[in-house]
């Protein structure tokens, strides 16, 4: 699998990686592991023709300027596993700004991930998906509730992240040089 992903900037990154590290400490659950660095995924295909993707990426990068964001609260996906996550709110900027892209790259992707589609995407920020489960789910939940999960940033860049197996690794990273109108 390989993934469009906006990365999330400092000190949020940082924040969401003692997260991860202490979730794992606390509770024995993972998300790091499977996630290369902090982010909140845009488009997810099985394979992307790399080099066409990254000119579209750049193209598309040149022409927007960085992105502010809002994230929410926790949530939770709830299907073959639990995972919870930091959603970001969505707002008009936001919502076109993942519309234009989906633009920019239709039919180079491989078996397209539908939920990552305009009408269905839920934007978030994955805190821990693996080893959730009834014996530790709650107190898990009760002590993120306690976490400052309501951040306000800019993304600033788009990174092209793959996936096989156990392996992770960041393809390329795009920054998002347009100017604000």
């Amino acid at each position: 699998m390989q993934a469009i992903v906006a990365t999330v900037p400092e000190p949020h990154a940082t924040q969401v990686e003692e997260l991860w590290l202490a979730l794992e400490e606390r509770f024995g659950v993972h998300s790091h592991l499977t996630t290369e660095f902090p982010h909140f995924s845009m488009h997810m295909a099985s394979a992307y023709p790399n080099e066409e993707l990254e000119e579209k990426l750049r193209a598309f990068a040149a022409t927007h300027p960085p992105l502010r964001v809002r994230t929410a609260g926790l949530g939770m996906f709830t299907k073959t596993k639990q995972v919870l996550y930091v959603p970001l709110v969505r707002n008009p900027r936001l919502n076109d700004f993942h519309r234009e892209l989906w633009k920019t790259v239709s039919g180079l992707g491989d078996d397209v991930a539908a939920y990552y589609r305009p009408e269905r995407w839920l934007p978030h920020i994955t805190l821990a998906l693996d080893r959730l489960d009834q014996y530790n789910l709650g107190g898990v939940i009760h002590w993120l509730s306690d976490q400052k999960l309501d951040w306000v940033f800019d993304v600033s860049e788009l990174a092209l992240l793959s996936a096989n197996g156990d392996e992770r690794d960041e393809v390329f990273r795009v920054p998002l040089e347009g100017s604000a109108e």
